[in-house]
């Protein structure tokens, strides 16, 4: 495994790392080189093992493998070196040395002082200094470190990398669906291109991404053309957990990327991925903690609804204020079509891009991630135009979904708004009614309850077997005969009634003679025993037509 810029085993040891380790397997092949560094933190990573690396794990990480995941480790470390950070006594009973030594692969133990951190920039600065680039990328390194160190974001990161790199360096989020950037300024022909730059960027599809997953887990170097010139691309993917969740992409504007720059990027994304998953982390947990509050909220236990109302004022609620609640539902044929990290990283921009828009429009609001939707709460001033601003908020959102999350179909239900967060729970029941409405009773993507007209005491549950029952004495008769027949009685009751009992109407639409409809007629009163020239008879048959309608008989 020697290689003319790799760096010798006995190398990296004999730093700062002398008298921490011990050899477990191989302890005559120290002089082996290394040119590649990775850390090894769960099975999925296994087929990513490069010859010559060196894998850097931990002994709890490898003993969690099972056995079928330690032989694919095996099989995967022909010319690598493993280091294992651990007990080392434990380590050299366990089965993995074993299968080691049967395989003649290289493992040596580190101490648990030993920093991997620091073993990793050590490698990688090695390398650099081999290539004849080390203080560029070392400088880099060190100073995005500070920037971190110092409370700095991934904007000044940014910044830092191409102000040395002398190129612009933009950054695609693809989990919060954000472009990254700070112009460089010293650069003109940067300036005079970053419009087209920044187009560039924005145009790279997070479902193209993803579906690439295995070929975009490297640098991806391209040429793209900017006002028509050729200009060199080069894409770093930003990975968390073995999954691509953005990438630097830098643009070779006033100097060819070299090498260097390329693995300074790779440094760089490393730091960078630990910064976004800090954010990832934190988003999470207040939509934790929302989720939870919300539903305590909803919830039939009494307990947990006053404990909720207790806990109001983390969120700056008042409990005697006006509250409604919106729920957007996305239908689920479409996220069975897509990868399971598409959907996935989709619902998340969804709900961040919500939340965003709701704290611009109405900030008095809180926005919960849910597996398949988002719910909304709203707390209302009595001065509050409370209808206007939610439709403002919903055309914002279904603009958003329309330009950026095109993938995504969609139900919004709202619910009405009651005095009292008590009563947040009566919202919430009436957006849930909304969203059964755009499935059994109207076509519309956005339903509110207060529109609902007759569904709304339709939908209510506690009436459901009255509602049944009703329908079984006035209109199921029909349906039968109609299953039996073979016939349409109940498709022309509906005409009737949309063409205000014209015959004539109800004859052009259903292309029918007019005879023909008027036995129908006869026949629909005679099977239910109603007299359609009777309003009570003619409503009730209108209403169990909606009922069978509503309730899916």
């Amino acid at each position: 495994m020697k290689d003319l810029v790799g760096i010798s085993i006995k190398d990296i040891l004999s730093r700062e790392y002398g008298g921490k380790y011990s050899m477990i397997v191989g302890d005559d092949q120290v002089d082996i080189a290394v040119n590649n560094v990775m850390m090894l933190t769960n099975p999925s990573q296994i087929n990513n093992i490069k010859s010559g690396s060196l894998v850097l794990t931990s002994s709890y990480i490898v003993e969690a493998f099972s056995l079928d995941e330690r032989k694919m480790l095996m099989d995967n470390c022909h010319n690598v070196v493993i280091a294992i950070q651990g007990d080392e006594k434990l380590l050299k009973d366990s089965l993995l040395i074993k299968m080691a030594k049967d395989k003649q692969i290289t493992i040596f133990v580190l101490s648990e002082d030993n920093n991997l951190t620091d073993i990793i920039l050590y490698l990688n600065n090695a390398l650099c200094d081999k290539r004849g680039s080390m203080n560029s990328v070392e400088d880099i390194y060190k100073r995005n470190m500070k920037i971190i160190a110092s409370g700095g974001g991934i904007e000044q990161v940014l910044k830092n990398i191409g102000n040395i790199l002398n190129n612009q360096v933009f950054l695609r989020d693809y989990h919060f669906n954000k472009c990254r950037y700070v112009q460089v300024d010293n650069i003109h022909r940067a300036t005079k291109l970053f419009d087209d730059m920044l187009r560039d960027v924005n145009t790279i599809e997070i479902d193209e991404i993803f579906t690439q997953q295995l070929d975009m887990k490297s640098p991806k170097r391209t040429k793209v053309s900017l006002k028509g010139e050729d200009v060199d691309r080069i894409m770093v993917p930003v990975m968390i957990n073995n999954h691509i969740y953005g990438h630097l992409i830098m643009y070779g504007i006033s100097c060819d990327i070299s090498e260097a720059d390329v693995m300074s990027l790779e440094m760089s994304a490393h730091l960078i991925s630990m910064e976004m998953l800090k954010r990832i982390s934190l988003f999470q947990f207040e939509n934790k903690q929302k989720s939870n509050f919300f539903l305590d909220l909803i919830s039939p236990n009494e307990m947990h609804r006053k404990g909720a109302i207790k806990s109001a004022f983390e969120y700056e609620f008042d409990i005697y204020a006006r509250y409604s609640v919106l729920i957007i539902d996305y239908i689920s044929d479409d996220s069975e079509l897509m990868a399971k990290d598409v959907h996935n990283t989709l619902m998340a921009q969804t709900a961040y891009m919500v939340n965003v828009i709701c704290q611009a429009i109405h900030k008095n609001s809180i926005v919960i991630k849910k597996d398949k939707g988002i719910q909304i709460l709203f707390m209302w001033q009595r001065s509050d135009d409370y209808k206007s601003t939610i439709y403002s908020i919903i055309d914002s959102i279904q603009s958003m979904i329309y330009h950026k999350m095109h993938q995504l179909s969609y139900h919004i239900g709202i619910g009405r708004v009651y005095d009292g967060l008590d009563k947040v729970i009566n919202s919430y029941t009436d957006a849930m009614y909304a969203l059964d409405a755009t499935e059994h009773y109207c076509e519309d993507d956005v339903v509110d309850f207060d529109n609902l007209g007759i569904y709304k005491l339709l939908c209510q549950q506690d009436l459901k077997d009255e509602f049944i029952s009703f329908y079984n004495e006035t209109l199921k008769p029909l349906v039968v005969y109609d299953r039996r027949r073979d016939t349409e009685l109940v498709k022309s009751l509906m005409y009737y009634f949309e063409m205000n009992g014209n015959l004539k109407k109800m004859s052009e639409k259903l292309f029918t003679h007019y005879n023909t409809v008027l036995y129908r007629v006869n026949r629909i009163q005679e099977i239910t025993g109603k007299n359609l020239d009777d309003e009570e008879d003619r409503y009730g048959l209108q209403t169990a037509l909606k009922i069978m309608k509503v309730l899916n008989l």
